[in-house]
């Protein structure tokens, strides 16, 4: 039996901080070369104002040259293309149908003064046999 461990990885994609302009966050840029899925944790600590809608974009390049927003037939779970409210905001996750090799997500801040402290994780699920073996070594 295979412990959930050394079947996933989790990397930052966007790091903690605190949001409290009105401005497009971009998150760290994921590789999913070893991966079939991915599901991005967006984690809220204090939200104390502002409005905040977050998109997922890919590229095949790894500097996200060309880069497109995925749409929203390809993202599961939480409501997607919405505006959440500092005091809606919660624990929202994000199943994302993988196309291109690498992704990263957005966050657009409007209406913010004192603003939220926010931060993502990417899970990496269905890791390619080469990928979890190194890890169980």
């Amino acid at each position: 039996m295979q412990d959930l461990h050394n079947i996933i990885d989790q990397l930052v994609a966007l790091k903690p901080q605190t949001i409290a302009t009105d401005t497009t966050t971009v998150g760290e840029t994921i590789d999913l070369a070893d991966a079939e899925a991915v599901e991005m944790n967006l984690a809220v600590g204090t939200a104390t104002d502002g409005d905040y809608s977050v998109s997922f974009y890919e590229s095949d390049d790894s500097g996200m040259s060309g880069e497109t927003e995925i749409p929203s037939n390809r993202i599961k779970g939480d409501l997607y293309d919405t505006a959440y409210t500092a005091v809606s905001l919660a624990s929202l996750n994000w199943g994302v149908e993988k196309d291109l090799r690498y992704i990263r997500a957005k966050v657009v801040s409007t209406s913010t003064s004192s603003g939220s402290d926010l931060s993502m994780v990417a899970t990496l699920g269905r890791l390619r046999a080469s990928l979890a073996n190194d890890r169980n070594a």
